[in-house]
């Protein structure tokens, strides 16, 4: 099986890297599982691959997914729920 290409992102645009615990963070999530099924199933963003054991995400990609996301989606927007609170 052939390894996916490593993307790197670009730092002089900024671009800062976040793990799977931060995204379930943002999100609201508490599975793993979740994350890889909304990349599945929807247009969430895909993580850059550094080995098989390691993915990043780009949190700006992130950040306007949240941004973009209607209210009522499993449940709210996270970023209203946590700007409510």
């Amino acid at each position: 099986m052939q390894k996916p290409a490593v993307l790197q992102p670009k730092p002089e645009l900024g671009h800062r890297l976040i793990d799977i615990n931060a995204v379930k963070f943002k999100m609201g999530w508490r599975s793993d599982a979740t994350v890889y099924a909304w990349i599945a199933d929807r247009d969430f963003p895909r993580p850059l691959k550094g080995s098989d054991k390691c993915a990043r995400w780009i949190l700006a990609e992130i950040d306007a997914y949240i941004e973009k996301m209607p209210r009522g989606v499993n449940g709210a927007n996270p970023a209203a729920r946590r700007k409510a609170a």
